[in-house]
């Protein structure tokens, strides 16, 4: 009922927003999705191509989020079967779908509101503030330039943009939040009983009875498949590494200073933007260099600094806190032009109007700190400890290329690669391929021992990768096939099979009984009395109550609103596998005049966020209708 409120409203605003669309494809983007090309890419929208580059980034960024989010549950194996992988193809393509249908409609992403969300970044903040030092540490750490991550952040927001832009225009009435406040908020009354299953025992499963099933379920009872293996063990965390040299150690110290471990002179610094597109006509560079000039002369005529800013600016980003850019280190966070200006003033200076990509500039120090660094005798373990773990990962890659190496020259032994190595052969247990003990607790694993190549050709398998820097090759050691067992040996757990499918047919029936003796018009106390089983009553209970089994909540929540002096009935198997008979006695729906304003905004909130999720789930497929998409199946 709830999802009919959103289905009413429909996704109408999607295809009116698909029809403007398809009008700016028909003059500025169709005539390149006919246009057939050669590529190497993952899949192709339009015209655009998906690179094989871009989709192994975006598996990398997976995997590597959701190994910090799951530690040693993280299966990598989940991620690397063809569902997940044409999963995350169907993403790109969506993203890719939007970032067109976008760019159709004229929805473009400027500097300024670039540089604003990157000035939202918890992460590049210090003090609660934009910090460009921070933002130069961020990147370094996690290997990107400040390019490259300014591209991205420009085609994310570009991909968020036309949905944001969607969703601001959803609809809701107050008729829509009064139907919803009804549903949601709505009480229900109602009256159970839950039914004993039926005892039947194994002593009253026949001989015969058992015999017949058994015959019929012979492979069933057979014994369990089994292996056990043997196996070469390489994981980075045991390699040991010669300890770090000292002058090694000063010259990484001296390497990563500027960044790690204190800061270079840095100014506390505001701005003014004139913004100016650096491909402007010269008529509109003279006349934003002209502002610019006529801003600087207000101040150096005694107008503050920061109330020009916040009334001239055209940064978004630092206008309201009266330019602020925070503390600035000459990093290359701002173009070389604002940062020699910047560090050539002395505090209190105003500079002359900057020229930069985005604009004339206005600069104004406010304070000067010098520069402040930890001596190298306070890292020194700190370094020794990250030498330590990249020598670890060196060795580790070229243990790992010789594993390769000499597992694929000598399929047929370990002994070859165990020496090469100077590693040790290590066995297993005999598991099944359900459970094993050891390295065989891992699901690969056991695949791996299950596959052709190890069982029935005999060769090592590939490398396993059981742990981050840490794989096993291994190789069958000895093999147990499925062998059937005669019904003396299974007997007993025939029958008490056997006894379980028969309690379970006798609950059902007898359930079905009382529930046609309920709808005949015999009480539900009656039926309680003769099934020795006492009623439960669950009064105005909301769709979310806990202190009732959920599978009951739901069901009574499906029951159609019963007639003045009426009730209405089900049969549902409970939480706990017993049958229960449901009698729904009243619905009681909420007085909407007790609800506050807080209450209804809530709501409404709650309602537009659906409206957008559906209008943007069918701007998409609509999309996906109309847009030619091809996906590289055999290229993931």
């Amino acid at each position: 009922m709830l999802q009919s409120i959103r289905d009413k409203s429909g996704s109408k605003i999607a295809y009116v927003i698909l029809s403007l669309l398809m009008a700016a494809f028909m003059f500025f983007g169709i005539q390149g999705y006919f246009v057939a090309s050669s590529d190497s890419g993952v899949a192709r929208v339009g015209s655009a191509e998906i690179s094989s580059g871009a989709y192994r980034e975006r598996m990398n960024e997976t995997l590597q989020r959701m190994r910090t989010m799951m530690g040693d549950s993280f299966r990598s194996d989940f991620f690397n079967t063809p569902q997940y992988k044409r999963q995350l193809v169907d993403q790109l393509v969506d993203e890719e779908l939007m970032t067109q249908a976008g760019a159709a409609a004229g929805v473009a992403v400027s500097d300024a509101r670039l540089r604003e969300e990157i000035r939202k970044i918890e992460a590049f903040h210090v003090n609660g503030a934009f910090d460009g030092k921070q933002y130069a540490l961020v990147l370094q750490a996690n290997q990107m330039t400040v390019e490259q991550f300014e591209q991205r952040m420009r085609r994310d927001l570009a991909v968020r943009e036309l949905p944001s832009q969607i969703a601001a225009s959803a609809l809701v009435s107050d008729a829509d939040v009064d139907a919803y406040l009804r549903l949601r908020d709505q009480l229900r009354s109602f009256r159970y009983l839950a039914l004993q299953a039926p005892v039947v025992g194994a002593d009253q499963i026949s001989d015969e009875e058992a015999k017949a099933h058994f015959l019929k379920n012979v492979e069933k009872y057979a014994t369990k498949e089994q292996v056990s293996l043997e196996y070469i063990e390489l994981n980075a965390a045991t390699l040991a590494v010669p300890p770090a040299d000292e002058a090694l150690l000063r010259e990484r110290y001296e390497q990563q200073k500027a960044t790690r471990f204190g800061s270079g002179d840095q100014r506390l610094a505001s701005h003014i933007l004139v913004a100016v597109a650096a491909d402007a006509a010269a008529d509109a560079q003279k006349a934003a260099l002209a502002k610019a000039e006529g801003l600087a002369g207000r101040i150096r005529g005694g107008e503050a600094f920061d109330a020009v800013a916040r009334s001239a600016s055209d940064d978004v980003g630092s206008k309201e806190s009266g330019g602020d850019l925070g503390w600035i280190e000459k990093t290359g966070t701002f173009e070389p032009a604002f940062e020699e200006a910047l560090f050539g003033l002395q505090v209190g200076a105003v500079s002359d109007p900057v020229r930069t990509d985005q604009g004339y500039h206005l600069i104004h120090v406010r304070e000067t700190r010098a520069a402040n660094f930890k001596p190298f005798e306070e890292v020194r373990s700190e370094l020794e400890a990250e030498y330590a773990v990249s020598e670890r990962e060196q060795l580790y890659g070229e243990r790992f290329n010789d594993l390769v190496d000499e597992s694929f020259a000598s399929p047929g032994s370990l002994e070859p690669t165990a020496k090469a190595l100077e590693a040790v052969i290590q066995k297993t247990e005999l598991f099944d391929r359900d459970f094993g003990g050891g390295i065989a607790m891992n699901p690969k694993v056991r695949e791996a021992a299950f596959s052709d190549p190890v069982l029935l050709e005999r060769n090592n398998s590939e490398p396993i990768e059981i742990g981050e820097n840490h794989v096993v090759v291994v190789r069958l050691l000895e093999h147990k096939p499925s062998l059937p067992r005669k019904l003396e040996e299974v007997s007993t757990e025939v029958k008490a099979a056997l006894a379980i499918e028969r309690q379970g047919k006798q609950a059902k029936d007898e359930a079905d009984a009382l529930l046609k003796r309920l709808r005949a018009g015999e009480s539900l106390d009656a039926l309680a009395a003769s099934a020795k089983a006492e009623v439960a009553v669950a009064e105005g209970v909301g769709r979310n109550a806990m202190n009732h089994d959920a599978k009951l909540v739901g069901e009574a929540f499906k029951l159609a609103r019963p007639a003045e002096g009426k009730t209405s009935t089900a049969l549902v198997q409970g939480g706990d596998q017993r049958y229960v008979l449901i009698e729904l006695t009243a619905v009681t729906d909420v007085d909407l005049k007790t609800l506050d304003a807080a209450a209804r905004d809530a709501a409404r909130a709650s309602l537009k966020s659906g409206l957008a999720s559906s209008d943007n789930e069918a701007l998409r497929d609509a999309l996906r209708q109309r847009v030619e998409i091809t996906v590289h199946e055999d290229r993931l």
